[in-house]
């Protein structure tokens, strides 16, 4: 429904700063592309976002070109129910600990911005190491993609006729995306993978060619995926109606408990998720990269006592020897010999994938 023209409107409802910051990625990625060299309007023409009238014969916005770049007030002449909401709910105490709404007038109000604003704000929390290409970093963790993909799903499938609007929930131990309008397919097609029927396929367009969104009906299956294999859990879809929607839940409450995020093979992750700084005055998401009763706290220092009597014997130590005498996952226990590292107390010999602990040498 997104190609609809939209013939009462021009080009001054959209946000030329969302434009520019478009082309400025599709630029990064896609250096010296025919593109280029376009002006906007035929740049927008070119991606969908602007088409011509088979009545005025002139070219005016599409639905789709109208919610990724227009002005929040322009949206809601089209789409009057439009409303875009994201929260983060650290504090019982409070409603909210952060909010970022569509029609605080305060930027755009559409949904490119509301993508970049919201993805920052959801990954933010989630450690990884710096390094850059273009606009994401090359070593983002499955995670960061996997958070990315169900930010953008939901954008992309929204109905933004219905009612209610888009809201994004991000709690201590859940991240929560809710659209207005129903699956397109059978949840259960949704979940095998290779079928895809996207509600806004323009949207998907103009995501997928800055590097944003699968276009092959391989998004859930990859978000499951990594859910399975990091979080021992599977997202959560709840459709339901009057009025129509959709839920997405993402469980990340396994961290809250004293797990951690296996990472992908790679010590340092394992360093940041069972990081111990209590500087943090913020009754929020750092408490999911800790362990967050005096009970757990009490059992991660009996695994470190158990861990560093075991390697008194002055050997080295495989993570997977670890692991089956002091009976943790693989995962876990490479947290725990991460944290160790970290103090100083244990030194960490090899490459990751060889990697063995012993006692560091006393100073």
């Amino acid at each position: 429904m997104d190609t609809k023209v939209l013939k009462e409107m021009d080009e001054s409802v959209f946000c030329m700063e969302s434009i520019k910051g478009y082309r400025n990625i599709f630029r990064t990625l896609h250096g010296n592309h025919v593109w280029d060299s376009l002006d906007n309007i035929d740049f927008l023409r070119k991606i969908g976002a602007v088409g011509l009238s088979t009545e005025t014969g002139k070219l005016h916005p599409t639905a789709a070109g109208l919610l990724m770049f227009g002005y929040e007030y322009e949206i809601v002449r089209e789409f009057p129910q439009y409303f875009l909401d994201y929260q983060e709910k650290f504090d019982s105490k409070i409603r909210w600990s952060d909010r970022v709404v569509s029609s605080s007038g305060e930027w755009s109000g559409n949904i490119f911005d509301f993508f970049f604003k919201v993805a920052t704000k959801l990954t933010e929390d989630i450690k990884r190491p710096f390094k850059l290409d273009g606009i994401f970093r090359v070593d983002d963790t499955p995670v960061h993609k996997a958070i990315r993909e169900a930010l953008v799903n939901t954008l992309v499938n929204a109905d933004y006729y219905g009612r209610q609007g888009i809201v994004i929930q991000k709690y201590p131990e859940k991240f929560v995306f809710e659209n207005p309008g129903s699956f397109r397919i059978p949840i259960q097609d949704a979940f095998d993978g290779g079928t895809s029927d996207p509600r806004n396929a323009t949207i998907l367009k103009m995501f997928s060619m800055i590097d944003i969104g699968e276009r092959a009906g391989s998004g859930i299956p990859g978000i499951v995926s990594v859910w399975e294999e990091n979080f021992k859990s599977e997202p959560v879809y709840v459709q339901t109606s009057n009025p129509s929607r959709v839920k997405t839940v993402l469980d990340i409450s396994s961290l809250v408990n004293g797990d951690v995020i296996p990472s992908d093979k790679d010590e340092f992750q394992a360093i940041n998720e069972v990081s111990s700084d209590k500087s943090s005055d913020n009754t929020d998401f750092h408490a999911i990269n800790q362990i967050s009763s005096d009970k757990s706290n009490q059992k991660q220092e009996n695994v470190e006592k158990e861990l560093l009597s075991i390697l008194a014997d002055k050997q080295e130590h495989s993570v997977s020897e670890l692991a089956k005498v002091v009976g943790l996952s693989p995962a876990r226990t490479r947290a725990v010999t991460a944290k160790l590292v970290s103090k100083g107390l244990i030194s960490a010999i090899g490459a990751n994938k060889n990697r063995t602990y012993r006692l560091a040498d006393k100073k």
